[in-house]
């Protein structure tokens, strides 16, 4: 299984892969990360031990709920952007000093849609999507 660098570009590369592949592709894909985000983190991504060890201090509420805005996001072939401003070989700003802060923000807006199809509708394409997009921060800040 190919892993992806745990940067902006690795996710920018997962995302086009994942959204160039096949509707049951996509659907495993998101079975797996709403199943367990740090399992899916660690297959899909490159990670620092550290960095393993990091993801296992995130509470189960954060990570269920980032879990469910990441499917949300891929369901709707919505951008994923990883903003980490992170080093894994660094700790931190300076000793005892600051504290690493994981955050995301996610901008929804469900699209009208004016006409729900039926199954008159076979073989039509049908396209219902939310626009959005969803920004995940890894940073350091003083405390």
């Amino acid at each position: 299984m190919k892993k992806y660098p745990f940067d902006s570009r690795g996710v920018t590369q997962w995302l086009a892969e994942l959204y160039s592949a096949t509707i049951t592709y996509q659907m495993m894909e998101q079975e797996h990360i709403l199943l367990s985000l740090r399992s899916w983190l660690i297959s899909k991504f490159d990670l620092s031990k550290d960095q393993i060890t990091y993801i296992a201090t995130l509470s189960e509420d954060f990570k269920s709920n980032l879990a469910r805005e990441i499917v949300f996001a891929i369901n709707n072939h919505s951008p994923i952007t990883l903003d980490k401003q992170t080093d894994e070989n660094r700790t931190g700003l300076l000793d005892g000093d600051s504290v690493k802060v994981t955050e995301y923000e996610s901008k929804k807006k469900q699209a009208d849609v004016s006409h729900v199809p039926s199954i008159t509708d076979v073989g039509k394409q049908f396209n219902r999507h939310a626009d959005g997009q969803l920004m995940i921060r890894i940073y350091y800040k003083r405390l």
